[in-house]
């Protein structure tokens, strides 16, 4: 009994495209490095990060200044050059009134006739009294109203500020993007270019 063997050969066209394909693979699973991937310059299509943008580096630059907007001192310079003034005027205003009350107090004793009694002296001494005291909390009233109205400046002053920073970094961010976009373009045709020989 004889046996058939048939072998199916490809079109002899073929034959020399596939040896020489195989020849190059061969290669290139061993390690060898064939004559045509001498001439690769890997460095061509290296990856490459885009830089941060002006406008990313001056949000940072302005971030860095954000600290003397925060802190114990940050209200300062948002108080109002005239506080003082508004307050000295108050102040003076009161002084008046109560040197009026205090005449009109010694006028009702000496109308009395306890001016220079001890009556009139313990009323007098009341009347300082409560008018140093009342004195005192104007004062304090004024200073805090102007400290309150500098810390709401300031810290309106800070948000704003963030704000902007926040709006130019995204803006900074879009354009390293786009920047991004056009250097991965960039390696990606150098690649292209590099290895067109063995992607044809």
């Amino acid at each position: 009994m004889s046996e058939t063997i048939t072998i199916n050969k490809p079109a002899p066209i073929l034959t020399g495209s596939l040896t020489a394909f195989l020849n190059e693979v061969d290669k290139l699973g061993k390690g060898a490095v064939p004559s045509t991937f001498a001439g690769i310059d890997t460095s061509a299509y290296d990856p490459k990060v885009a830089q941060q943008t002006k406008l990313q580096l001056d949000a940072a630059k302005a971030a860095e200044g954000l600290g003397a907007l925060t802190g114990p001192d940050a209200y300062k310079p948002f108080m109002s050059p005239y506080q003082q003034d508004v307050i000295n005027a108050t102040l003076s205003e009161f002084d008046k009134n109560q040197a009026i009350q205090q005449t009109a107090l010694r006028d009702k004793a000496i109308a009395s006739g306890a001016f220079g009694g001890a009556r009139e002296g313990i009323m007098q001494s009341q009347f300082l009294n409560q008018g140093a005291v009342d004195r005192a909390q104007l004062q304090a009233q004024l200073l805090n109203q102007g400290f309150q109205q500098a810390q709401q400046a300031a810290a309106a002053d800070l948000q704003a500020q963030q704000g902007l920073g926040q709006y130019q970094s995204a803006l900074g961010q879009q354009q390293q993007a786009v920047e991004q976009a056009g250097l991965d373009a960039t390696q990606i045709a150098a690649k292209e270019a590099q290895f067109q020989p063995f992607t044809q």
